[in-house]
């Protein structure tokens, strides 16, 4: 009865230990399912997921990311860079977008993005995280206010909020002064009534356009420390040659 015993636990033993070397080994060579449940999203993963939760909640995006399946880069408008990182999102020019979630400020590698020609009525204030952006354009919209975490985009170059009959900015916050980096502003065409002193710090301006705006006058600071280039109307839909710039 012993021996008999014995010879149905000892192949059971066996196994065991087997199958304990093999999941150790495993272990030792690297990735198995374990190690790989264990491992840390990349940053590449991490912008993908942003984008997919923008996705899944707006019907318009759907339509024009219409494969979930596929890599961002095949995307429309989406351009990766290195190690797959989202640098620029742009060329969603009338797709009806509404909504932009607060997750899109996560995409820390992002230098572009051009929401222009759509019906958002707000942004999310942190868009203000967005470290490496160099380019913002959300002319054309519906808004009537940007949030003042705008100015803590330190590496902002362009920024272009032109009303164009849908954007009515009464104001714009005074943290703007706060992007020294930035070279052009855009404006054109809301119901200022009035600009920031502060943005009389952006010695890096060289291009603004207030024009067709409720304004009588401008802040002084203006003229003490940027450049106001008077701009033809043939030139003032987003794009144009006035707001070319090599980045």
């Amino acid at each position: 009865m012993v021996s008999a015993a014995l010879a149905l636990i000892i192949p059971l033993l066996l196994i065991e230990a087997s199958g304990g070397a093999v999941a150790q080994g495993a272990g030792r060579g690297g990735e198995n399912v374990l190690t790989r449940s264990k491992l840390k999203p990349t940053p590449a993963d991490l912008d993908r997921s942003i984008l997919l939760e923008w996705r899944k909640g707006s019907p318009q995006l759907q339509h024009v990311w219409d494969d979930e399946d596929a890599p961002v880069s095949a995307w429309h408008g989406v351009t990766v860079g290195a190690e797959g990182r989202v640098v620029k999102i742009e060329q969603l020019k009338y797709a009806d977008l509404t909504g932009v979630p607060a997750a899109l400020g996560g995409l820390t590698a992002l230098e572009t993005l051009d929401l222009s020609w759509n019906q958002l009525t707000s942004v999310p204030k942190e868009l203000g995280n967005l470290a490496a952006l160099e380019v913002l354009d959300l002319s054309s919209n519906n808004l009537d206010s940007v949030p003042a975490a705008l100015g803590g985009l330190t590496a902002l170059k362009m920024l272009i909020l032109f009303g164009a009959f849908a954007n009515q900015l009464e104001t714009v916050p005074a943290e703007l002064g706060k992007l020294t980096a930035l070279t052009a502003l855009g404006l054109y065409k809301n119901d200022l009534t009035s600009v920031p002193a502060e943005i009389g710090r952006l010695s890096a301006l060289t291009r603004l356009d207030l024009s067709d705006n409720k304004m009588t006058s401008v802040p002084k600071e203006l003229g003490e420390a940027v450049q106001v280039n008077p701009i033809e109307p043939t030139l003032k839909a987003p794009g144009s040659k006035h707001f070319e710039t090599k980045m």
